[in-house]
């Protein structure tokens, strides 16, 4: 499996984990998409390779998504901040 094509399927089980929505490849084409056209919100830079964006999942919910610019890829869906901050209030980050 080439690196992309693991991105993409990283992509889609987080997104089905922490969104409850299923992707296609197609879904993870048109969500790149989005940031390539700048109809994305750019968030933060991380390296120089990967950015933080925030993106219109198909359902119409906002998430923030990091980007591959090198494959053109989404890597992963983060989880939302209020998942992030019920996590950390009931202990479940270590």
């Amino acid at each position: 499996m080439t690196k992309a094509k693991a991105e993409i399927r990283h992509t889609k089980r987080r997104c089905q984990e922490r969104y409850g929505i299923k992707l296609s490849k197609e879904d993870c084409t048109k969500l790149a998409e989005q940031i390539r056209l700048n109809k994305a919100i750019f968030l933060e830079r991380q390296s120089n390779r990967v950015t933080i964006w925030e993106i219109t999942l198909p359902d119409g919910q906002k998430a923030r998504a990091a980007y591959d610019k090198h494959r053109k890829n989404i890597i992963t869906v983060l989880p939302s901040k209020d998942s992030w901050s019920q996590r950390v209030l009931y202990g479940s980050v270590q």
